[in-house]
C-alpha cells in the first residue's frame, strides 16, 4: 500500500512538473488574449503555442511556418527555426523529476515506477503533440515524442537511485544474500558496479594473486573533484555576469525603452528574458573560458574583443562586453581559480587514499586525469544546452562551441590541479616513509615498544651502555 502511494505520488509530481511548465507562458499568452487580442483569436492557438514551448524547454526543436505574403509580397512563406532550449524551464522539470525518484518508496524492483512515470509523460507527450499539430503552422522536430519523456524520466531514475526509502514490507534480503538488505536490485546492481570498477583501478600495478582491500578509495573522490571542477567555475562565471548586469544596468534600460511597449509588453520580455538566464550564465561560462559565444554567423563575443554587428534589440544584450576589452583575459582567473579550490578542498584526502594503493603514482595518473577530464565534459555538455537557433538567417548559429569549451576547460584544469595534486602526493608518501623510518629504526623501536626496559641516561643527555 506504501508503495502504490508513492507510486501515485510521483504521477501526481510528472502532471505537476507538466502543469509548471506549460502554465508559465500559458499564463502570459491569457494575457495577451484577454487584454490586447481581446478575445478574438481561437484560445486554442494560445495554448499550442504554449503547448511548443513546453516541447522546445525539452529539448524539441520548434519551426514555425507564417505565410507573409499579403504583407511583404514574398511568394514563398517565412519559415523561423527555435531549437535554443530556455533552460530555466528545463531545470523546473529536472528538478521535480530528481525530487520526486528521492521521495519514492521503493520495494524489490524500481523499473515499474520508471515505466509508470514514462507511460504518464508519453501520455502527456501525445495530447500536447496532438494541440500543435492542429494549427498547421508550427512542425516539431524528430525527437517530439522521445525527448519529453526522457528528461523527466531520467531525472525521475537518477532520484530513485539515489533515494535511501524504501519498503520494510518488501525486503530483497534472500537466504544466502543477506548484503541485498532492503535495496531494489537496480541500486545494489550500479553501487555494486561502481565498487567492481574503483576497485579495478585502486589496484593497478598490484599483483593479482595478492591485491589486498583498499582502506580509502581514490577513485571514489573523482567524482567529486569533477563536480567541483565544474560548480566552481559556474558559480564564478554567475558572480561574472551579475557584475555585468550591474554594470550595464542603465544599458539595458535603455534597450528597454527603445521597444515602447505597454506593462503588458514589459511583463512579457522580462518573463521571456527570465527563461533564458541560465542560458546566459552557460554563456558566460564559454566566455572565461576564453573561446566565447556567438551572436549568430560571424559574430564573436571572447574576452579579446566583441564583434556582433546588428543584433536584435534584446534589453538582456545591453550587457555584452564593449568591442575593446583591454582586461578581458583577466576571466581567465575563473577556472584557474575553480580548480585551485578543488585541490585545496579535496586535494588532502585525494592524496591519502592515494597513499594507501599500491601503485600510487599510477592510480594518481589516471584518476586525476578523469577528473580533468569528467570536470570539462561536465561544462562542454552544459554549454552545449545553450547553443541553438534563434530564428532566421544568420541566427540560426547562436551559442558556445562545446567542443572548443570541452578541450580548453581540460587544458585549463591539467595546468592547475595535476601539479597541485602531484605536489600533495609526493609530500604524503615523504610523510609516510619519514614514520616508516622512525619505526623501524631499532632505537627508536626499542624506545615506542611498549613495557621494553628503558636504558638509563647518562649526564648531558647520552643514553649508557
Amino acid at each position: 500500500m506504501k508503495r502504490i502511494t508513492s507510486f501515485l505520488s510521483a504521477v501526481g509530481d510528472a502532471l505537476i512538473a507538466v502543469g509548471v511548465v506549460l502554465g508559465i507562458p500559458l499564463a502570459v499568452f491569457s494575457l495577451l488574449w484577454l487584454i490586447q487580442d481581446g478575445m478574438t483569436t481561437d484560445m486554442g492557438l494560445y495554448l499550442a503555442a504554449a503547448s511548443a514551448i513546453w516541447f522546445l524547454a525539452n529539448g524539441v526543436g520548434v519551426s514555425l511556418t507564417a505565410d507573409l505574403s499579403a504583407l511583404t509580397g514574398a511568394s514563398e512563406p517565412l519559415a523561423l527555426s527555435f531549437t535554443l532550449v530556455p533552460l530555466a524551464l528545463t531545470l523546473i522539470i529536472v528538478t521535480i523529476g530528481y525530487r520526486s525518484g528521492r521521495t519514492t518508496v521503493s520495494g524489490r524492483w524500481l523499473w515499474p515506477s520508471w515505466l509508470g512515470v514514462a507511460a504518464v509523460l508519453l501520455g502527456v507527450t501525445a495530447i500536447l503533440h496532438s494541440w500543435v499539430g492542429m494549427t498547421g503552422v508550427v512542425q516539431l522536430g524528430a525527437t517530439a515524442w522521445v525527448a519529453p519523456v526522457a528528461v523527466y524520466t531520467l531525472s525521475y531514475m537518477v532520484g530513485s537511485l539515489r533515494s535511501e526509502k524504501t519498503d520494510p514490507s518488501a525486503s530483497t534480503a534472500e537466504a544466502g544474500h543477506p548484503e541485498a538488505g532492503d535495496d531494489p536490485r537496480e541500486r545494489v546492481l550500479l553501487h555494486r558496479g561502481m565498487r567492481a570498477v574503483a576497485t579495478r583501478v585502486d589496484q593497478l600495478g598490484s599483483d593479482p594473486e595478492h591485491r589486498g582491500p583498499v582502506i580509502m578509495s581514490p577513485t571514489g573522490l573523482v567524482g567529486r573533484m569533477a563536480a567541483t571542477l565544474c560548480m566552481g567555475t559556474v558559480a564564478g562565471a554567475a558572480l561574472a555576469l551579475t557584475v555585468t548586469f550591474v554594470l550595464h544596468w542603465a544599458d539595458m534600460v535603455t534597450l528597454f525603452e527603445s521597444l515602447h511597449v505597454d506593462v503588458l509588453g514589459v511583463i512579457t520580455v522580462s518573463i521571456g528574458q527570465l527563461l533564458y538566464v541560465p542560458d546566459a550564465v552557460l554563456w558566460a561560462v564559454s566566455w572565461v573560458s576564453g573561446v566565447g559565444f556567438s551572436l549568430g554567423s560571424g559574430s564573436s563575443v571572447t574576452p579579446a574583443g566583441t564583434q556582433t554587428g546588428p543584433i536584435p534589440a534584446i534589453p538582456v544584450l545591453g550587457a555584452l562586453p564593449p568591442a575593446e576589452l583591454s582586461w578581458g583575459f583577466v576571466a581567465l582567473i575563473v577556472p584557474l581559480l575553480a580548480a585551485a579550490l578543488t585541490a585545496i578542498a579535496i586535494g588532502p584526502r585525494y592524496a591519502r587514499a592515494l597513499a594507501s594503493v599500491i601503485a600510487p603514482w599510477r592510480v594518481w595518473a589516471v584518476t586525476s586525469v578523469a577528473a580533468v577530464l569528467g570536470g570539462a565534459a561536465a561544462l562542454g555538455v552544459l554549454t552545449a544546452c545553450a547553443a541553438g537557433s534563434l530564428g532566421i538567417g544568420r541566427y540560426t548559429s547562436v551559442g558556445p562551441d562545446a567542443l572548443a569549451v570541452f578541450g580548453v576547460f581540460a587544458l585549463e584544469f591539467a595546468v592547475v590541479l595535476l601539479p597541485a595534486t602531484a605536489y600533495l602526493l609526493w609530500q604524503r608518501l615523504r610523510e609516510l616513509e619519514g614514520m616508516t623510518a622512525v619505526y623501524t629504526n631499532p632505537v627508536h623501536a626499542q624506545d615506542e615498544h611498549p613495557g621494553s626496559p628503558r636504558r638509563p641516561t647518562a649526564p648531558g643527555g647520552q643514553k649508557s651502555v
